[in-house]
């Protein structure tokens, strides 16, 4: 017996309850702090080592199996003479004589301190778990199959919109709020997971208490006993809804993206640094006759002629090495031929760090326009031409009878340009009873709206008076109302020196004694004088 409690490490003791002597073996020695043989043994010895705080309760079990005959159990402190404290367990039993009296007590003394050290490691990593867990939002479950116990966290039941401990924690009471569009893809999982011996975690939505609706991950390991049997679960459950909503809510954003790219007419791509399209719209893939997703990883030197696209490289570098936005007009050639003008926009996209990984890219062809507007330039060219070689003086001035547009004509009467005159009111260049009266007219014209045609007189810049035939209409804009005047005046002053002259002639003629008559080449009379009149 000795041996096998000298093997087993244990400390034995017998105490002689009529005598008080009392015996312990070198183990016993040994967990009270003492060397073998270092002190008697008494009761007194071991009481002075028992620790304060457990003292009262130990020797109340003591005298409880003394009294009741009883075996006697207790876990308890040392505090050897270093001050080490060790924990024990005491076994022991009452042996009583021919009279039923309680004569004699053995037992044994076993050593717990590692067990409660490593107790205590686990308690204290538990808490942490735990706190882990409560920082972390996180549930947590252990299932005991054996015995069918299954305990939730606090976390748990307040996911499923429960107070703690407001139901019983079972596999029913979680399955039953387990979406019914999920719930078999999860058994699924979880049969699997217990079927191959591995962990398992699905994604699935719950039907909280009021009916509202998480997503949660559930993480879980099945464990098994020596016959392979399932003995325990465990596992962690994660609310994941407001990260579902943000990705919906980040699909949501893509869409409508993706439906304003796809609605523009503007050409919408992003190329990466080696210039590989990571994204285009639709109106990007349709100029070459294929889909956004077929150009998505190909090169700009896939797509585009090699110079074209030694030119797109070349731009966006500058937009890099700048870092600013580039606003450039190019050209390119569609894949029917027909050669397209473009307003590009580049700009360089950075990370989180500050460094550039793509150009963002947007061409809005200006092909029409630009030929609109070399149309216009055209017309514009030919009415100058028309204007310029005109003699009449052509003049266009605005309601505060500011000049916009003269001819040639118009300028060279002033002797100056059509350039200098452009901003510059009638009163700057005529005397001002012209200017008076050209300002009456306009006026007229405005407030009848209707041409107005009527004949007046302007001294030249060399003293010469001239007299003219004008024509003033007014011009509307697209709302009807008026915003400039519009004359052309040409000059008859010959021929109002030949009407002038003529009647002079006809009057020498009227006063002449002689009968004169003009005759055609038929013999028709087409003029006479008052002589030939009155012979006739």
């Amino acid at each position: 017996l000795q041996l096998t409690l000298d093997v087993s490490d244990t400390g034995s003791w017998d105490w002689d309850l009529v005598t008080n002597q009392v015996a312990w073996n070198d183990r016993h020695s040994s967990l009270l702090g003492y060397e073998p043989g270092e002190v008697l043994p008494t009761y007194q010895v071991w009481r002075d080592r028992v620790h304060p705080d457990d003292l009262e309760q130990v020797e109340h079990l003591l005298r409880q199996a003394i009294e009741q005959q009883s075996r006697y159990e207790a876990e308890y402190r040392l505090i050897c003479p270093n001050d080490i404290t060790r924990w024990v367990f005491a076994k022991g039993k009452v042996f009583t004589n021919e009279f039923g009296q309680a004569v004699r007590m053995v037992g044994v003394l076993f050593d717990l301190t590692d067990r409660k050290q490593l107790e205590a490691t686990l308690a204290q990593k538990n808490e942490q778990l735990q706190l882990t867990l409560e920082v972390s939002e996180t549930a947590s479950w252990d299932w005991d199959l054996v015995t069918n116990q299954l305990d939730w966290n606090d976390r748990h039941y307040t996911i499923m919109g429960y107070e703690p401990g407001e139901i019983v924690p079972s596999y029913q009471a979680w399955f039953s709020h387990v979406h019914p569009d999920d719930r078999d893809r999860v058994e699924q999982v979880m049969r699997q997971a217990v079927d191959q011996k591995h962990a398992y975690e699905v994604e699935y939505r719950l039907i909280c208490k009021d009916g509202s609706i998480r997503w949660l991950l559930d993480k879980g390991q099945p464990f098994y006993n020596e016959s392979g049997q399932l003995v325990r679960t465990v596992g962690v459950m994660f609310d994941l809804t407001d990260r579902k909503r943000a990705e919906q809510a980040l699909r949501d954003s893509q869409q409508r993206l993706r439906a304003v790219l796809d609605t523009s007419p503007a050409l919408i791509y992003l190329v990466d640094l080696e210039n590989r399209h990571l994204l285009v719209n639709q109106s990007f893939a349709a100029t070459f006759g294929t889909t956004p997703e077929n150009l998505v990883g190909k090169s700009m030197y896939e797509v585009w002629p090699t110079e074209i696209a030694d030119a797109f490289a070349a731009t966006s570098q500058i937009a890099l090495e700048t870092g600013q936005l580039l606003e450039i007009e190019d050209s390119a050639p569609h894949p029917d031929g027909t050669q397209h003008t473009y307003i590009t926009v580049k700009s360089p996209l950075f990370d989180s760090t500050g460094k550039p990984y793509a150009i963002c890219g947007m061409s809005t062809d200006i092909s029409d326009r630009k030929r609109a507007e070399q149309a216009l330039l055209d017309s514009q060219q030919r009415l100058r031409a028309v204007l310029d070689t005109s003699p009449a003086f052509i003049y266009l001035v605005d309601l505060q009878n500011r000049h916009l547009l003269t001819n040639r004509s118009y300028a060279n009467f002033l002797g100056t340009t059509p350039e200098q005159l452009v901003g510059k009111s009638l009163y700057e260049v005529w005397p001002t009873e012209i200017a008076d009266a050209f300002v009456a007219t306009n006026q007229v014209v405005l407030e009848t709206g209707q041409l107005l045609q009527m004949e007046d007189s302007a001294p030249h810049m060399d003293g010469t008076q001239h007299t003219y035939i004008t024509i003033k209409s007014p011009l509307f804009d697209s709302t009807g109302k008026p915003y400039a005047i519009c004359g052309m005046s040409t000059d008859i002053s010959d021929r109002k020196r030949a009407e002038q002259k003529i009647q002079e002639q006809a009057a020498l003629l009227d006063i002449a004694s002689d009968a004169i008559f003009v005759c055609d080449l038929n013999n028709q009379i087409t003029y006479w004088n008052h002589r030939a009149e009155r012979l006739y």
